[in-house]
């Protein structure tokens, strides 16, 4: 049986590896649409002139995004050159490593049958490794949940204190992560059986890490926030709002092409946004007036903070509206994040469909792996290993849904996905085939 298991393990690492490659391969050369704005806040950092961009009017100082990304890619330039193959690279590390926490992580928690399982399942899962393959800041973000996690598994002082640095920087490379580490701190507190005050180190290390980054802003912007300065919260809002109005081709025709089709000028969308870019022309006569649905990357601070405050107003306004029609876009939100994702858009309907069934069904079996674990018998809920898990794995619906959301913002928590699908694997195998419930260890 030992050997059996081994030829397993074999085969998953090894289609784990050849998925990654493929994935590598195919995605050069490795760019989003963000990609560039990152690479040059890198050059910005390393070159030592401030952390902000070059633009046509000079050099700008950033305040929508945080450090932590491009400071990664930054290290990777000073230390290996300048060349994007080092990310990729740097990248395909992180998330094997990624993967090897998550499968101790089984063990220890749901036992060795789930983490078989759990490998298994991640080496068929394209989703994550085609993230890999591009230059953004999921995959780091993963990396360093994924180990903030790893070192609860063992909750003494010190390994607290790991995970939270850990979940920090996470928090540095995707902003709405900041808030995982109190609310992990804070069911700990309430279910953990142990040495419930050691978890109170989490969120005192966490504002720790991030009050530099609060008064950095409040000395350069005059606002004191451990977050970006304009986080584009308002941008999101307003696009939430009108996504259960609207088809999401006339958003993403605005978006990419600037123009407003029939739809977008009877639902008042497009009246909207002309109204946004005349409080432009009041407040910024020099700027380009120009306005989009995503932040933009040289506008000036005054412009940027203009769209964002007039796109949340608006989207308040558009709410009470019409609230049942956000509701149920919220809901709906809550599951298309977790098995869409706009790397495969392009291909072909016989691959591009069982990608889709692929995910549907890992998003399945996630929940009914949730369901098994918070309604069984063998619950520990003492475990602040298992609260972690479940408190990061409702924490991206909950402060993702109600806002545009891309899929490719849950990838950061694609792994425990996989993870509660596994155990779901596992226990149908032992309702259908008979057998005693796997112990959580």
């Amino acid at each position: 049986m030992k050997y059996k298991i081994r030829i397993i393990l074999i085969f998953a690492c090894i289609a784990q590896i050849i998925l990654l490659t493929q994935a590598i391969v195919k995605g050069k050369p490795w760019l989003t649409g963000d990609s560039p704005v990152y690479i040059n806040l890198a050059h910005s950092m390393i070159n030592g002139i401030g952390y902000g961009k070059m633009c046509q009017a000079g050099f700008v100082i950033e305040p929508t995004r945080l450090p932590g990304y491009p400071g990664f890619i930054g290290l990777l330039f000073a230390v290996f050159g300048d060349n994007n193959l080092w990310i990729i690279l740097a990248q395909s590390v992180l998330y094997l490593a990624a993967v090897y926490f998550t499968y101790k992580i089984a063990i220890k928690t749901f036992g060795k049958g789930t983490a078989i399982v759990f490998l298994s399942f991640s080496s068929i899962y394209p989703f994550i490794p085609y993230a890999v393959a591009q230059i953004s800041p999921e995959i780091p973000s993963l990396f360093f949940i994924t180990a903030g996690l790893y070192f609860l598994s063992n909750p003494k002082i010190l390994n607290l204190i790991l995970s939270a640095i850990s979940l920090s920087v996470a928090a540095y490379i995707r902003p709405n992560l900041i808030l995982l580490g109190f609310f992990i701190s804070f069911f700990c507190l309430i279910f953990s059986k142990e040495n419930r005050k050691n978890y109170l180190v989490i969120p005192v290390i966490v504002f720790i890490l991030f009050l530099p980054w609060a008064i950095r802003n409040y000395y350069t912007f005059g606002k004191f926030t451990p977050t970006a300065v304009v986080s584009g919260v308002g941008v999101s809002f307003f696009v939430s709002s009108w996504e259960g109005l609207i088809s999401p081709k006339t958003i993403t025709e605005f978006n990419d092409k600037g123009t407003f089709n029939d739809e977008a000028r009877s639902s008042g969308f497009a009246s909207q946004l002309e109204g946004i870019t005349n409080k432009v022309r009041e407040c910024c006569p020099d700027d380009n007036d120009a306005v989009a649905t995503s932040v933009a990357n040289c506008d000036s601070l005054a412009k940027v903070t203009v769209i964002e405050n007039e796109m949340f107003r608006l989207g308040i306004e558009n709410i009470k509206a019409h609230p049942m029609e956000y509701l149920w876009n919220c809901f709906k939100n809550m599951f298309r994040m977790w098995f869409t994702y706009y790397g495969f858009a392009d291909y072909p309907i016989y691959i591009k469909f069982p990608m889709i069934l692929l995910g549907v069904l890992s998003l399945l079996l996630g929940i009914c792996g949730i369901i098994f674990t918070i309604t069984g018998n063998q619950l520990n809920l003492g475990n602040p290993l298992l609260i972690s898990l479940l408190v990061t794995i409702f924490y991206f619906p909950a402060t993702l849904s109600l806002l545009n959301t891309q899929a490719r913002y849950t990838i950061p928590a694609r792994l425990l996905l996989l993870l509660f699908a596994s155990f779901a694997i596992i226990r149908f195998e032992e309702i259908v085939f008979g057998g005693s419930k796997t112990k959580f260890e």
